[in-house]
């Protein structure tokens, strides 16, 4: 950028100023965009000093430009002694100012469009990062749908096993219903046997029960006679018992009439 060669002092200084320790560390930007304008400044302040040492060694150099020995002591040369070598390196020092800025106005120049450049990357920069944050947000997003579907097929594979288990189960207990549905039908054809079997032997219980009850009746009715009949007999026996003690009575007193 400055044509110069590393190994002159400018660039140098620059060097000193980037790397003051000479360990070879990186930069960010913002520092490297200070020390590059600290730098540009001592370019500027050295340019115009050089110029102003040159049109002063131009204005008023010493008389011996030609041969100092046959000059007298004091004597000066104007502008117009440009054969003296204080002119040739007025004028080289002015070629070098002018150098000096066509260089600090090209290295402006650069670092004005390196800011500019700057700024662009900066913004591209920052869309980068938002297109960055979005992408790994879908990621992320996708990622965790990843995970809810493996989650997902997961809980189907269990779904899907426990399903299998309560086809078997119901497979088992259809047969096991089946069993004991057979089973239950002979029961109740047994039973049904059975209640047949009692039912014959109610209606033979309810027709001795009908002859029991008419019995029963009948021996009421016999009862009752046999009662009034008892009763009748006491009433009976009372009054051959009265005529009894009346006999005896009678007798006593036959035998007490036939004792005397």
């Amino acid at each position: 950028v400055t044509g110069q060669s590393s190994e002159e002092g400018q660039l140098r200084a620059l060097h000193r100023m980037l790397d003051p320790e000479a360990a070879g560390t990186a930069l960010d930007l913002p520092t490297f965009r200070g020390i590059m304008r600290e730098w540009i400044v001592s370019c500027q302040q050295e340019g115009s000093v050089a110029g102003d040492r040159g049109q002063k060694a131009a204005s008023c150099v010493p008389a011996g430009a030609t041969d100092s020995s046959h000059l007298p002591r004091g004597s000066w040369l104007t502008e117009d002694s440009t054969s003296h070598p204080c002119s040739t390196e007025a004028a080289g020092l002015r070629r070098h100012t002018k150098q000096l800025a066509a260089q600090n106005a090209k290295l402006q120049q650069d670092a004005k469009s390196a800011e500019e450049l700057n700024t662009r990357l900066a913004e591209e920069m920052a869309q980068l990062k938002a297109q960055l944050r979005c992408s790994q947000q879908a990621l992320e997003q996708a990622t965790a749908a990843a995970e809810e579907l493996e989650d997902l097929k997961a809980v189907v594979k269990g779904l899907e096993e426990e399903n299998s288990k309560l086809r078997r189960q119901a497979r088992q207990l259809n047969q096991r219903l089946l069993a004991e549905g057979h089973g239950l039908r002979q029961r109740i054809q047994a039973l049904a046997a059975e209640m047949a079997d009692l039912e014959a032997q109610l209606c033979r219980c309810t027709v001795l029960l009908s002859s029991r009850d008419v019995a029963l009746s009948q021996a009421g009715w016999r009862v009752e006679e046999l009662t009034v009949a008892l009763e009748e007999y006491d009433t009976a026996v009372q009054e051959l018992r009265l005529e009894m003690m009346q006999l005896r009575n009678q007798l006593g007193q036959m035998q007490d009439a036939w004792a005397m």
